[in-house]
């Protein structure tokens, strides 16, 4: 821990790229590279609550000089293993050539972030690389020299829009994508022969699975790139993501030019037994369309479709998937009303329709959700009405109403209060100014650099730091 400590305040020029990935990856938390003067800046005030992550850098922790003290012959005991059991997701940090690809422990820990994992976790990719970067701060267009760029799921802390997550991977380096795509471990190299030949045989009869795994998920976080490309590079670009058979699938088309017929071939690619969560925003996708897919798709526990001008309507279909937990349909401005199905998803836990502008009418039956914790319709601007037995759901934790003319009709009082007896946090923002609960951002708490800094060789790791607790990582990087 102190080491560490050390060679992350020592600034030394050697460790400038892993730095610049570090700024990049969460910028608000670390501190501003390349200027004289470095000082850690307050951590994003909505990421992990405020609370800075830690990063776990194995090559830091472990003492290079006598490595082979470092490394247990049983690989759960390695600090590789224990840093990503604590972790909620890796980074590889990719050299410029992308030779990580080809290392053994970056292979032990591909596997087991990929592969041998359980739980929900998120992988991402960051290299170091210089470029110009153009886009907007605060409304206003901005242009930057930046020194990392990554691939990320989901949003970075400098992304407010899925259109700000595109401008800044668009520069990420075509050349390490193909590297990712080339992954074969069983040709990994190792310094140290035996390392090789433990790890492989932990892996056993699953190398092709990790290698196609890989390879699904390296093409499924540049689909955006490959939507426009010719038939023969989108037909490649398929093999790769429905034989990765991936369990997360996530992009955002907006101002992309793709055809109905590729929205069907992405579609039809998409491994429905191991596909857990699908985000597919910012295309117009119709009612029939999704009618024909979603009864496929049976083991979604999550499904985003945000910003979908074509969805007018959700398809019955929508029932069928028994699983589901969360569902977003956000800024769906063309969708009128909601099937009598959806009430029928007993697993339900968040439900978000905000900004769906034509809904006017909520199913009668959503009482009959009874896993529902969170829903979300703020600035439903047409919906005037909701249904009585949505105060019957016991188990909610917030219904977001602001800018909703919903939460103003008199038979949502005894709507709101019974929720609120209940222990339900309602937020309204209506003429009356009732119930304005809403974060302050600029009024976050300040949060002091007076929690430990973790690191782990091969891959980073991000955690959250409560005191007297077992420290639980947000992250690994593999460098």
């Amino acid at each position: 821990m102190a080491l560490v400590a050390v060679l992350l305040f020592r600034w030394d020029a050697c460790h400038e790229g892993l730095l610049a990935i570090i700024c990049s990856f969460r910028p608000n938390f670390c501190c501003e590279v390349g200027c004289e003067k470095r000082k850690f800046m307050r951590p994003h005030a909505l990421y992990l609550e405020g609370r800075s992550p830690l990063y776990w850098v194995c090559a830091y922790a472990n003492n290079q000089h006598k490595i082979s003290e470092e490394i247990s012959e049983d690989l759960s005991q390695t600090s590789f293993y224990k840093a990503m059991r604590l972790s909620k997701g890796t980074v590889s940090v990719i050299d410029d050539n992308g030779e990580c690809f080809g290392r053994i422990w970056c292979i032990f820990e591909l596997y087991h972030s990929l592969v041998d994992i359980k739980r929900r976790y998120t992988y991402d990719m960051y290299t170091y690389f210089e470029h110009s970067w153009v886009g907007k701060r605060q409304g206003q267009g901005s242009h930057e020299s930046r020194k990392a760029v990554g691939i990320t799921e989901g949003l970075s802390a400098s992304d407010h829009t899925a259109q700000d997550k595109h401008n800044r991977e668009r520069h990420f380096p075509r050349s390490l994508i193909q590297q990712g795509l080339n992954v074969d471990c069983r040709t990994s190299k190792a310094t140290m022969l035996g390392d090789k030949d433990r790890i492989l045989k932990q892996i056993g009869d699953k190398a092709e699975t990790l290698n196609w795994t890989v390879h699904g998920v390296v093409a499924g976080s540049c689909t955006r790139k490959y939507v426009e490309q010719d038939d023969q590079q989108w037909g490649l670009h398929l093999e790769y993501i429905a034989r990765g058979k991936l369990g997360k699938f996530q992009v955002d088309l907006s101002a992309c030019t793709i055809t109905e017929e590729r929205i069907n071939q992405l579609l039809q690619a998409l491994d429905t037994a191991s596909l857990k969560h699908l985000r597919l925003s910012g295309v117009s996708i119709g009612c029939s369309m999704w009618g024909a897919h979603l009864p496929t798709f049976s083991s979604l526990t999550t499904l985003i479709l945000n910003d979908n001008p074509g969805l007018w309507k959700l398809p019955e279909e929508i029932g069928a998937l028994t699983e589901l937990k969360i569902l977003s349909i956000e800024n769906c401005d063309t969708l009128v009303e909601l099937p009598s199905s959806l009430c029928s998803l007993s697993h339900l836990e968040s439900f978000n329709a905000g900004l769906c502008d034509a809904l006017r009418s909520l199913p009668d039956a959503i009482h009959q959700l009874a896993s529902l914790e969170e829903l979300v319709l703020c600035m439903c601007s047409s919906l005037n009405t909701l249904p009585d037995g949505l105060g019957n759901i016991r188990g909610m934790k917030v219904l977001d109403l602001r800018l909703c003319p919903a939460a103003s009709h008199p038979t949502a009082q005894p709507l709101k209060k019974k929720l609120r007896e209940n222990g339900c946090t309602v937020m309204v923002l209506d003429v009356e100014c009732e119930d304005i609960l809403e974060p302050d951002v600029a009024e976050a708490p300040k949060v002091e650099r007076t929690d430990p800094v973790e690191f782990h060789a091969g891959s980073v790791s991000f955690v959250e730091y409560t005191p007297g607790k077992q420290q639980e990582m947000s992250g690994v990087i593999s460098l």
